[in-house]
This record gives C-alpha cells, structure tokens and sequence, in this order.
C-alpha cells in the first residue's frame, strides 16, 4: 500500500495517489499474433497460443492494477503498440447485451440448430431496427464469427437450462411427443438398491409408414464409438426405391438379449403392420436371439463383411500364407455360382 506517495514510471510519467491505493496485480497483455509458448502441460508438452496466426508480434502492454477505496484503475507501465508484422484489427469488446440477448432467442428458436454465419446475417437485419446508436464498425454490435461460436458453444452446453443431461433428454423427449413421435425413454437410477438401466427408443412418425411399406427387409447393426457415452447406438435400415434409410434406433447401456427384446417390442407395438421376413445382421448372439422372440417367423442371415472378418482373425493363427489361401478358398466358396468351384476347394 502507498499513501500519499509518488509512483514512478507509469506511462513514462509520474502519478501522485492522495487516497490509499494497493497494487493488485501486475500483469503483460501480449498481442493475439504474438507466437509466443503460452502454456507447457505435461501431457501435451509446449502448447501456442490459441485462434491467430504466429506473426511473431512483439506489441504488448505492461500494466499494473491499482485498487482504491472508491475505484479500480490499470496504470500502463511500459507498452509497445508498434504492430510490425501485421495490421492491426482492433481492440477486444464484449458484446451487447442486446446482441447477446437476440443469439440466445435465435438459438432457442432453431432449437440450437443454427450456425454462427446465420446468426450473423440476422444480426445484420434486425440490430439497424432495434439499436438507435447502431454503429456497423463497432464490434459490439456487430460481433465477430469467434464471438458468436464462443456464446453457442456456451448456450449447448446448458441446453434447455438444465445441467444434467438426463433431465434435459426428459424435456426433448417431451416435446417429441407432443409431435406425435414414438419416443419411449428410460433413465438410468441407481438409488435405494433399485437399479434402472437406460434406455432410449424413437421412431418417427414419417418413418413409420415407410417401416411398414418396405421393412420386409431389415439391417440391423450396432455402433460404438460414437460419442462420449459408452452406449450402444442401435439403428434399423430399411431399402427403398432411393436409397437406404433409418426408419428407427434405439440406445441401450448394454447389449443383452432382454434389452435388444424390450426395445424391439416397442417398435413392434408402434407399427403393428409391420411384418419383416428377413433380418441381415453380423455375429452377435444376443441380436440373433432377441429377433426369434419377437420375430420368430422371420430369416436370419449374417453379413458376409462381417463373416469375412471373422475368418481372417481365425485364420492368422494357422499362419500367414496358409491362412490367406484358406481365405481366398472360403471366399470362393461363396461367391460360386456353379458347384466346380466348390468341388476343387473340397479336393
């Protein structure tokens, strides 16, 4: 704390405090162009600075923050604002809290379907009308790409305004219904010795005619992988005139044959017409059992991508040269389209 006294060499100049001031901090404001190491973790080694080109800027700003009883002032101590690299593009500004308050409205709208250039483009036609002082050059009103991706990524965070991801699936899950989609949902609970597993099941409502046209023929495969939750993604695919579609999928937190049943009874139960004939899916035990419960009327085949790779792994153990010639006999096996193929594999 300095009472009374003379700072010296603040901006090149001298300051006389008659309050009692305290110096808060000292801190280095470097240009975003700087290129300089900013952070070294220890698992990932020296990390740069974020969002800019290195251009090796040597502007900075040197300061120091000065508390008193009333106010808080930042006294510059030594600067350099010479940007000799590149043109400057301007200071940082945050954003109106009328801007930020239209890309939260916007954002709720689309349902978070929106992207930052759309945003943008009606900021550029609303804010003229809104804002008296609208000023194009200011960055306030007129925020940059980053500074808008910056504020969705924060509003998809909290989505719905709930921070657990289970309460905000319950919101969707209602408004899916009130759409008159097919949506059954399940969450996970583990209190009191009573343990729920989770599950997620959709079929909407556009595809469910299409299910009941063409789902004499259906895919069914599992994928993993594919987001942060260690769950399985289920889909159901279908072959039209176009192309192939999903008509329906369901997630699971695991993989037994009483899940995959439960979930396909739903489905079953949504789209009574529906009477598939043949189901295409790999290896897995517990799909092909769930499906003669609930189907059993209907053919099961396996996948030849699937089975091929099934065959390499077993193979490799009999060694590599034997195993590939093994492979391309099994192979020919079943592509053949008259029996001598298969009669010199026998031999």
């Amino acid at each position: 704390e300095c009472n009374a006294k003379t700072v010296q060499n603040i901006g090149g100049a001298q300051f006389t405090f008659c309050v009692p001031v305290q110096r808060v901090l000292t801190r280095t404001m470097c240009c975003g162009h700087d290129g300089h190491i900013k952070k070294t973790t220890k698992s990932q080694g020296k990390r740069r600075s974020f969002g800019s080109k290195k251009m090796n800027c040597r502007s900075f700003i040197k300061g120091t923050h000065l508390q008193s009883v009333n106010n808080k002032t930042f006294a510059v101590i030594q600067c350099n604002l010479d940007h000799e690299t590149h043109e400057p593009i301007g200071t940082t500004q945050h954003m109106s809290p009328v801007v930020n308050d239209l890309v939260r409205l916007y954002h709720k709208e689309c349902r978070g379907q929106i992207s930052a250039p759309q945003i943008s483009y009606k900021l550029t036609c609303d804010l003229p009308i809104l804002l008296g002082d609208y000023n194009a050059e200011n960055r306030a009103h007129t925020p940059t790409r980053r500074d808008i991706e910056n504020l969705l990524y924060k509003l998809n965070k909290t989505q719905g305004g709930t921070k657990e991801d289970q309460k905000h699936l319950n919101e969707l899950c209602r408004e899916l219904q009130d759409d008159n989609h097919h949506v059954f949902y399940q969450p996970y609970n583990d209190r009191q010795g009573q343990q729920t597993k989770f599950n997620f099941v959709f079929l909407h409502k556009e595809m469910k005619s299409i299910l009941e046209i063409f789902g004499s023929r259906v895919l069914v495969d599992a994928t993993y992988k594919t987001c942060r939750y260690r769950f399985n993604l289920f889909h159901l695919m279908v072959k039209t005139p176009q192309r192939y579609m999903v008509v329906a999928f369901f997630i699971t937190q695991d993989e037994l044959h009483s899940t995959i049943e439960f979930c396909l009874e739903k489905i079953k139960e949504w789209s009574p017409k529906w009477a598939p004939i043949v189901f295409l899916i790999d290896q897995d035990a517990s799909e092909i059992l769930a499906i003669k419960t609930v189907f059993p009327d209907a053919n099961i085949f396996l996948c030849d991508f699937h089975i091929k790779m099934d065959w390499m792994r077993k193979f490799k153990s009999i060694g590599e040269v034997a195993g590939n010639a093994l492979f391309d006999s099994m192979r020919k096996c079943i592509y053949a389209d008259t029996p001598n193929p298969t009669e010199d594999v026998t031999r």
